[in-house]
This record gives structure tokens, C-alpha cells and sequence, in this order.
């Protein structure tokens, strides 16, 4: 697998196309059109720093390399309020900072939770796996 085909991956595993990917990461969608179809060899430091930046949890070396496993259900968490909870936050609630700190504090004890299930479920099909063996 080539770093345009993980890339491609990265991109699904997280819920976006190329386009949307591009947005989010505040690049233009062409130069990530450009790596995933191959009319451009590899990502600049650039991109890799940007996608650093969005998605922390993003295992870089794997992008980079193909080396060291990558976990798609380890996604990094959504802070976009808006982007969460559509048509129901309004603006009056996302000023008032006590709300966005408990709506915050919320959101990373879910996604806690979320990693946690993930490395549960990865730690057992392990275990089955050398079981096997």
C-alpha cells in the first residue's frame, strides 16, 4: 500500500472525502486530489504538519511509512459544537462559557470512552490471535 492509498484510508476511516478533508484541514482540495490520484508522489511536510494539527491521534508514521498498525476507531474528537449538535445549540448557549466548558468536559469523557472500548476490543482479538498460534 502506497502513502496515497493510506491516505485515502486516513480520509474514509474519518468520515470525509478528499474535498471535505481538504476543507478541513484549510488547504485546497486540488492538492489532495493530487496525492490520492497518484499525479503527485507523496504529501508535503506541509499537509503532514496540518493533519498533525486536525487529528491528533493520527499514527504518522504509518501514514508516512505503511510501518505500525493504524486504528480507525481511534479517531480524534469533533470541537466543532456546531457541527455536532446541528439545529439544536444556539448562539446565546455556546457564549455562555460554563456551557462550553461542561459540553467540552462531556465530549472528551465520551471519546475517553470510545478509545477505550477500541483498545478493549483490540487487546482481546489479540489475545485470540496468540491463543491461536
Amino acid at each position: 500500500m502506497e502513502v496515497q492509498d493510506r491516505l485515502l484510508q486516513l480520509i474514509r476511516d474519518l468520515g470525509y472525502n478528499p474535498k471535505t478533508f481538504a476543507e478541513k484541514l484549510g488547504i485546497d482540495p486540488s492538492t489532495i486530489n493530487h496525492i490520492v490520484k497518484g499525479r503527485r508522489n507523496k504529501p508535503s511536510f506541509d499537509v503532514i504538519e496540518k493533519i498533525s494539527m486536525a487529528f491528533a491521534t493520527v499514527d504518522l508514521r504509518w501514514l508516512i511509512t505503511g510501518k505500525k498498525g493504524y486504528e480507525s476507531r481511534l479517531e480524534p474528537m469533533e470541537t466543532d459544537l456546531y457541527k455536532i449538535f446541528p439545529g439544536i445549540v444556539n448562539d446565546s448557549l455556546l457564549n455562555d462559557p460554563e456551557t462550553q466548558y461542561q459540553l467540552k468536559k462531556d465530549m472528551l469523557i465520551h471519546d475517553l470512552e470510545v478509545k477505550n472500548k477500541a483498545l478493549i476490543e483490540a487487546i482481546e482479538v489479540l489475545g485470540k490471535t496468540l491463543k491461536s498460534k
